[in-house]
């Protein structure tokens, strides 16, 4: 009953014509919950099973201010994690450096991620970290069209994800989250899976286009996950893993395959 009223609210708030900082607040507040109070969804029943691992490690790419629309944050608690927390656009990075700078079992990144090395514009707004991306159109697109002359840009360094594991030594990790507005399916159809074992993706695919849909998907099917939805995510779950996952988690995620 009060995962159902705390949502409700939730959509009731977000659906109404407030100024981007406060439906920011919103957001984080709602993030901020543990996620017993949240709606259930097939993340967070991964995510309580996976993230009960010994020396959990997660690379997080697009990791916003470490709170906002983060799935994993409600679980940071935990002594043993290890993470790599990627964030190309300054405000949101500062942000980060703020929320988890000070915790030595992160690592943080201003940098972008991307199929190929090299430099490209990242564009933004001051008022929404969230929506940050490197095509104009997309935050144009989100953005009322008084804001359009606000959108600022700046200058950003490409790895690929193989240099930026090679760089950190990286060559396992229980969890891969991307949400990189529209750029997720880019970043993984460029990643080796055989060179660096990942458990669980989680990536956002609402913004992708059918055709980078389904390529993303079959890279993935291709290098031995099983997708599942769950609305504008999708989660990736290797099919060995499949097996050591609670019946409920199990049954949820076979609802919801794709």
């Amino acid at each position: 009953m009060i995962k159902k009223i705390i949502h409700r609210v939730r959509l009731i708030l977000l659906s109404k014509p407030l100024p981007l900082p406060i439906r920011g607040l919103l957001r984080k507040a709602y993030w901020k919950l543990n996620p017993c109070f949240r709606e259930a969804n097939v993340v967070d029943l991964v995510l309580v099973e996976i993230t009960n691992k010994r020396d959990f490690r997660f690379v997080q790419i697009g990791a916003n201010d470490g709170i906002h629309a983060d799935h994993l944050a409600p679980f940071l608690s935990r002594n043993d994690f290890i993470g790599w927390m990627i964030e190309p656009n300054p405000l949101a990075y500062r942000q980060l450096e703020i929320n988890r700078g000070d915790d030595s079992r992160f690592r943080i990144h201003k940098v972008g991620i991307s199929d190929s090395p090299g430099i490209l514009s990242l564009y933004f707004h001051d008022d929404d970290l969230g929506m940050a991306s490197f095509d104009l159109s997309h935050v144009r697109k989100h953005l009322p069209p008084h804001q359009h002359p606000e959108i600022v840009s700046t200058t950003v360094p490409l790895v690929t994800f193989s240099e930026f594991v090679g760089q950190q030594s990286i060559h396992r990790l229980n969890l891969l989250l991307i949400d990189t507005e529209g750029y997720d399916g880019k970043i993984l159809k460029s990643i080796d899976f055989s060179e660096t074992e990942v458990d669980v993706i989680i990536f956002e695919q609402c913004h992708l286009d059918p055709k980078d849909r389904d390529e993303t998907f079959e890279h993935l099917r291709s290098s031995g996950y099983i997708l599942a939805y769950c609305k504008e995510d999708v989660v990736a779950i290797q099919r060995s893993l499949m097996l050591q996952l609670e019946a409920k988690t199990r049954s949820e995620i076979n609802h919801f395959m794709i």
